[in-house]
């Protein structure tokens, strides 16, 4: 089922219901709308969009990432995950959801730095 947007909802409901708080009601409704939200035209972005660069060795362009709030291992609840662009190599380093930006560049260094060196 659809909906005529905010304020034509709004009218339509009004017509027959009220209760405190009716037009927040209505207005997250429509705004949270699913159907709408796919449909919905954006505008256009005005930056060109480039592609990524294609890396032409091993561990020249890599990508991280964190998997969190996972059940809880030999005291670890997250998994720092680093990902090599080239050659699709993993390293997973185990670590806490609560870790802060220094000591995910202490784990950088102790576990793919060492290893790999410094990426491009």
């Amino acid at each position: 089922m659809g909906h005529p947007g905010r304020w034509k909802t709004y009218e339509l409901v009004t017509q027959n219901y009220w209760w405190p708080g009716i037009s927040t009601f209505v207005k997250d409704y429509v705004d949270g709308c699913a159907t709408c939200q796919e449909t919905k035209t954006l505008p256009r972005t005005i930056v060109p969009l480039r592609p990524n660069e294609i890396p032409t060795q091993v561990w020249q362009i890599i990508t991280m990432d964190f998997v969190v709030e996972l059940p809880l291992s030999q005291g670890f609840d997250s998994l720092l995950v680093v990902v090599d662009q080239f050659s699709k190599t993993i390293i997973i380093i185990p670590c806490h959801t609560t870790i802060t930006a220094e000591h995910t560049a202490n784990l950088y260094l102790e576990h793919v730095w060492r290893r790999t060196g410094l990426p491009k």
